[in-house]
């Protein structure tokens, strides 16, 4: 395993998720908390995820905190990031053409 992590890539599949959650449906893709080497990357992508598996066809900031009221823990490491601002920041900055790309 690599020890290289390209957080424009990272940013890119989190921020892609975000805006258009039935990515975590698409088979031609698969996503694992695993797959992101920062905690704060798994703990949004696990509320994202959680969230789509139980049934949310789009993801909101509040349904995310909402998510998180519940796992203390992780809610710290979303306030202590800035999580909000992280993902506003990401919906500016995301291009679903290039999500193959960083994806692969």
């Amino acid at each position: 395993m690599s020890r290289y992590v390209d957080i424009t890539a990272v940013m890119q599949v989190i921020g892609n998720i975000y805006v258009n959650p039935s990515l975590l449906d698409n088979e031609n893709y698969s996503f694992y908390e695993e797959d992101f080497t920062e905690e704060f990357h798994r703990v949004i992508f696990g509320a994202m995820y959680n969230l789509f598996q139980l049934g949310a066809k789009e993801i909101s900031l509040s349904a995310i905190e909402d998510y998180l009221e519940s796992k203390p823990k992780s809610l710290a490491i979303y306030k202590a990031n800035k999580g909000a601002e992280y993902l506003q920041k990401l919906t500016d900055n995301i291009s679903l053409s290039t999500f193959q790309y960083y994806y692969s």
